[in-house]
């Protein structure tokens, strides 16, 4: 069990119809984050009022520290 408590945030964002979770995926992990713990894909959306070239989708990102807790500045 961890110490610290976690904070979690959801994101979404507007994408080519054509962009893979691969893609998007390999973009996260390439921000270095000190404190992301863990993200994950929770949702996706497409609709016409998107337009048919474009998707939402929905991430939980999962940040903790491990030497105290995460404070908003």
């Amino acid at each position: 069990l961890a110490l610290y408590p976690s904070s979690v945030r959801d994101w979404t964002v507007t994408v080519s119809a054509l962009t893979s979770y691969a893609q998007l995926f390999s973009i996260i992990q390439s921000c270095k984050t000190p404190h992301l713990e863990s993200f994950e894909m929770i949702d996706l959306f497409s609709s016409q009022e998107l337009g048919s070239d474009k998707k939402n989708v929905t991430f939980r990102f999962t940040y903790r520290d491990r030497h105290q807790t995460i404070v908003s500045q």
